[in-house]
């Protein structure tokens, strides 16, 4: 997903807790990120942390069930998140996605692909969340 100069957003413990690993794993999906991302908002604007991973095959992002909480640049900190509290989550063969583009928004950004040849818009993220997502 990455182009340009700086390198990847490397996973550490801090963007990816070892909790969603885990839930991940729990449903199936042993993924070791080589980048990962953490959006803030639905594609519908909802508050809504999506852990998003990038491994040597595919994009997979992690919905949390925490919806309407937000860390608000992080100075007020959040629950951690466990197993159960993530809600779903969704791969994407990196062969299916094609021009991954972030596209600026008055507050933030979306991040959208074409996927299987159509435009889709995977989550959105606050204007905290933007050099992370550029990054990524």
């Amino acid at each position: 997903m990455h182009k340009g100069t700086q390198a990847p957003a490397k996973p550490d413990k801090n963007i990816v807790p070892r909790e969603v690993l885990e839930a991940c794993r729990q449903r199936g999906w042993d993924i070791k990120p080589l980048a990962a991302a953490v959006a803030d908002l639905s594609p519908e604007g909802d508050l809504c942390k999506t852990y998003l991973l990038l491994d040597e095959d595919k994009l997979l992002f992690a919905v949390s069930d925490n919806r309407g909480e937000m860390d608000y640049a992080g100075i007020f900190g959040s629950a951690p998140v466990r197993p159960e509290r993530i809600r779903e989550v969704h791969t994407y063969p990196l062969t299916s996605i094609a021009r991954p583009r972030l596209l600026n928004q008055v507050a933030g950004g979306m991040l959208v692909v074409d996927l299987d040849g159509e435009e889709t818009w995977l989550c959105r993220f606050s204007g905290t969340r933007m050099h992370q997502m550029r990054r990524f």
